[in-house]
């Protein structure tokens, strides 16, 4: 009786890996040959999501933002215990528990963009190129694939379902996550707009705008769908 019900299960699950299996196969084959952000299109009119608050609310939070501002503007993370690190390419990382990993290559000087797209799967460079294109010239990229606590380094040309981020030594992939999840733009935003009400210990209002911008497009550049840690 106990062999009858199991061999039933057994199957059905040896039959269910198979078709996973061949699913993801066409799907990796179709996004290698295929880009996969979106096309262009025409952009929809903007829709504003969170009203302003009023200026008034800040007040006695302007040397917290003004802080944070300048943090954010050099690309200075506190993040899961880190302590303020300035992430970036070819940065050398401290390690964790014995296990450091050695830097990636720097980024080489004048042709950033073609190198961080030839980093990418060949069908989404073209498409990383050009998103690129709208960055600032001195915009310094953010290395969003590297957990800068123990040094490793995801590749962003993997496709997303044969990432490996179990079992490797001192490696914490929830640092590149807990970084793509942002959430040190809306604290930009806020200095932005103290900045914009001329309180005291702000850059121009323009400077954060900027900063917001090229990281967000510095993300898309560098986070092809379907493809890397994030």
């Amino acid at each position: 009786m106990i062999k009858r019900s199991f061999q039933p299960r057994f199957s059905r699950s040896v039959f269910e890996r198979a078709r996973r299996r061949a699913l993801a196969a066409g799907l990796r084959a179709r996004d290698r040959l295929a880009g996969t952000y979106l096309p262009d299109a025409t952009a929809p009119p903007g829709q504003l999501y969170f009203q302003p608050r009023e200026i008034e609310r800040y007040d006695g939070w302007e040397p917290t933002f003004s802080e944070l501002g300048e943090k954010y503007l050099g690309h200075s993370f506190d993040i899961l215990g880190s302590g303020w690190t300035n992430v970036r390419h070819g940065m050398s990382c401290p390690g964790v528990e014995g296990n450091r990993y050695e830097a990636a290559p720097a980024l080489p000087g004048g042709r950033r963009a073609a190198y961080l797209a030839a980093r990418l799967n060949a069908s989404n460079r073209r498409a990383a190129l050009n998103i690129r294109a709208l960055i600032d010239e001195d915009f310094t990229p953010i290395d969003w694939h590297l957990d800068f606590k123990s040094g490793y380094r995801w590749r962003e040309s993997v496709w997303y379902r044969d990432i490996r981020y179990r079992g490797v030594a001192g490696a914490d992939a929830k640092v590149p996550w807990e970084l793509a999840r942002m959430h040190h733009l809306a604290q930009l935003a806020h200095a932005h707009a103290l900045a914009a009400a001329e309180r005291r210990g702000f850059r121009g209002a323009g400077e954060y705008a900027r900063e917001f911008r090229n990281q967000v497009l510095d993300f898309i550049a560098a986070n092809p769908p379907r493809y890397g840690i994030n």
